[in-house]
């Protein structure tokens, strides 16, 4: 944990979640930990990079009602139940 903080884990989380749109966002910002190995920081380098590719080629994410996520995934899974 000390090296978290020499590191200033929070303050870098805190820095993330203020680009954050939404509160669940927010809270899972705030529970990430690092990764464990070279190997998992590097595929995580690598999805930051393919995602980084696709906004750079304009596409965006709809996300308007992301607050709503909880509510509206509940709604679609009991509709797609047989």
């Amino acid at each position: 944990m000390q090296d978290l903080v020499v590191l200033d884990w929070i303050e870098i989380l805190e820095k993330i979640k203020s680009h954050a749109t939404s509160d669940m966002g927010r809270e899972a910002i705030m529970q990430t930990e690092p990764l464990k190995t070279p190997q998992e920081a590097h595929a995580s380098f690598q999805e930051i990079n393919n995602a980084t590719e696709v906004l750079n080629q304009g596409v965006r994410p709809f996300m308007t009602s992301l607050d709503l996520y909880s509510t509206w995934i509940l709604r679609l899974k009991k509709k797609t139940r047989f």
